[in-house]
This record gives C-alpha cells, sequence and structure tokens, in this order.
C-alpha cells in the first residue's frame, strides 16, 4: 500500500471521498468551488466537514477555517492529511456546534441536513455561530428528485426534505434566502476562431 492509500478512508457510501470518481465527484467539487469563491478573507466553519478535503479548499481562500465533524476517525483524518496555519479541524455535533456565538462570518453545509434528526436544532446552532451578516450556503438532497426520480436509498439519510419543505426550514430561521439546483451535464461546442461571415464548417 502506498503512503497515499494509507491517508484515504474506505468508502462506505455515508461520506464522500476525494477518490471516488464520476459524477459524484462533480457534484461535491463544483459545490466547494461556488462556496470558494465567497470565502475571500472570511472565517468559515465547514460543518459536516468529512474527510476534510472541502475544509482544505475553503482555505486556500479564507482567513480561517473550521471544520467540524461527529465521527472522530474522519476528524483524525483530516487533521493529518490536511495541514494549513489557517486550517483546523474539531470534533462535534451539528446541533451542538463547538464554536462561540456569532464567531464565524460564513457557514458551509453540504449534504448534511438529512442526516439530522432534530434538523431545527441544527439549524438554531448554526444561527448562533454567524454574525449577524453572515452568510450560510446549504445544500440538500431534494427527496423527489434523489429518493423518488432516481430510486436512491441512502441508509444513512435520517430525514431527507421536499424542496417545500427545506425552503421552510430555512425561511424559519433566516430572513434572506435564494434556492438554487444542480445538474450534472455533458456537452461539446464547436465555433469559429475568427469572425467571419462564412459559417461553412469541414468535416
Amino acid at each position: 500500500m502506498s503512503p497515499e492509500d494509507k491517508k484515504r478512508q474506505e468508502w462506505t457510501g455515508e461520506r464522500y471521498l476525494p477518490q471516488v470518481t464520476g459524477n459524484i465527484r462533480l457534484e461535491h467539487l463544483h459545490r466547494y468551488l461556488i462556496a470558494r469563491e465567497l470565502s475571500h478573507d472570511k472565517r468559515v466553519l465547514d460543518i459536516a466537514c468529512g474527510e476534510g478535503y472541502g475544509s482544505d479548499l475553503l482555505a486556500t481562500v479564507a482567513a480561517h477555517v473550521v471544520g467540524v465533524d461527529i465521527a472522530p476517525d474522519a476528524v483524525a483524518h483530516a487533521s493529518a492529511r490536511y495541514i494549513r496555519p489557517n486550517l483546523q479541524f474539531k470534533e462535534g455535533a451539528c446541533e451542538a456546534i463547538p464554536l462561540p456565538d456569532r464567531s464565524v462570518d460564513m457557514v458551509v453545509s453540504f449534504e448534511t441536513v438529512e442526516h439530522v434528526r432534530f434538523q431545527g436544532d441544527m439549524m438554531r446552532e448554526i444561527r448562533r455561530v454567524l454574525r449577524a451578516d453572515g452568510l450560510l450556503v446549504i445544500s440538500n438532497p431534494e427527496r423527489h428528485e434523489y429518493s423518488e426520480i432516481l430510486g436512491n436509498r441512502n441508509t444513512y439519510h435520517v430525514r431527507e426534505l421536499y424542496r417545500e419543505e427545506f425552503e421552510q426550514l430555512l425561511r424559519s430561521y433566516y430572513r434572506n434566502i435564494a434556492i438554487g439546483g444542480q445538474r450534472v451535464r455533458g456537452g461539446s461546442i464547436v465555433g469559429p476562431l475568427v469572425e467571419s461571415t462564412d459559417t461553412t464548417f469541414v468535416t
């Protein structure tokens, strides 16, 4: 086994790992890349950080990042693998975040809420640690799309939400929200390299 392999956690389906390829990789990385653009010079909490790759990505531009996860093995792994002066990992739950009140500018929470039974407690804790002008970037596997249409059955999910339920949960704790969707699509574009009135292509 190579040193790199020893650094990897085993894929169980509970949390995404960076060695897993395919559409799931594109989905997870795209979310973190969007969050990264919003993280410049901010103090960021990555709640349910899992393996730690996303926290590490955010730390390339953020002032400081704390990755929190409930699993001791995930926290130990992340602490050993991702080392930056502005990055730390802590053990903790979404319903009991180990940070002071109003201590972060931004909270990132990807594919987490469906793992939590008392989702309102999670929202209250996030609001507690966020500063008054803070930002929450959160994702949820919409129940109709994820389970009913695609037929996914994730045994690690405690309570999946429909879009209306997710929006209602957010509006119960936050005044200003914006909802978006994510789809992985492949494509190819062919076009002229120089401006021309001749649009003939030779194939």
